[in-house]
């Protein structure tokens, strides 16, 4: 089994259609720069990112490797360019074609990841990585039934993935289902006590149900476990606003 590199999770906000891709970089925000009052110069622009016409294509896995640093760091514009470049070199190479899915998710180019993970799956249908990551794309589009129609075919494949069953149950949950939402989240925590995700989860869920007790709880979990700091700033916000001390 290959090496789980890129793999995407939900998390689900309440009362909202949105969903996180978690352990991906986020943009910062931006602000306004500051004022130069101290007559020293500025500091000089960033180069400019490489294009794929301006790389030359050498070895395939030279290529993906560059391109999972760089994607690592946050730059995913010159990631994709290596990972566009891996495949120039091997159009068969899946694990960069995967990871130029991811590329474009992290960007909310959404079309374009759905079109690479379906590439994935037409070289490799039994690829649960790619099912997996194209639900969290059917997800952020909001299709739920082809979200959970694809969670359920990477489970099928590998039935103890927690993960997969969290991003299942972010669906259902997403959908008003809470019952078929709890069922998928204890089947996360069964086979993994600590992602922290899979508590944001049920505190969502039990907020939505008015159980603000068995809420507050999830979220303290949540906030255990994660180091998320965007994330840890939407479950303080929650508890707050559930009165939690």
């Amino acid at each position: 089994m290959k090496e789980k590199t890129g793999y995407l999770l939900l998390i689900v906000l309440l009362i909202s259609s949105s969903a996180l891709l978690v352990g991906c970089e986020e943009a910062e925000p931006t602000h306004p720069a500051p004022t130069i009052i101290s007559g020293e110069p500025p500091v000089p622009p960033t180069a400019a990112i490489p294009t794929q016409e301006s790389i030359k294509v050498g070895d395939p896995e030279e290529h993906l490797n560059e391109g999972k640093r760089l994607a690592d760091l946050g730059k995913l514009e010159e990631a994709m360019v290596q990972f566009q470049a891996a495949l120039q070199a091997d159009p068969t190479l899946v694990e960069a074609r995967f990871q130029l899915g991811n590329a474009y998710a992290n960007l909310n180019r959404l079309g374009e990841a759905e079109q690479h993970f379906k590439m994935v799956l037409d070289l490799e249908p039994e690829n649960s990585d790619a099912l997996s990551n194209l639900g969290v794309v059917y997800y952020r589009q909001m299709n739920l039934d082809a979200a959970i129609e694809s969670f359920q075919k990477a489970l099928v494949i590998t039935p103890d993935d927690a993960a997969v069953y969290y991003n299942l149950g972010s669906a259902y949950l997403q959908q008003g289902k809470s019952e078929a939402a709890k069922n998928e989240f204890d089947r996360a925590l069964a086979l993994d006590p600590d992602l922290p995700e899979t508590y944001y989860g049920l505190a969502s869920m039990y907020a939505l149900q008015g159980e603000k007790t068995k809420a507050i709880e999830a979220f303290q979990r949540f906030l255990e476990l994660s180091d998320d700091p965007e994330w840890r700033a939407h479950a303080e916000r929650q508890l707050k606003e559930l009165g939690a001390e």
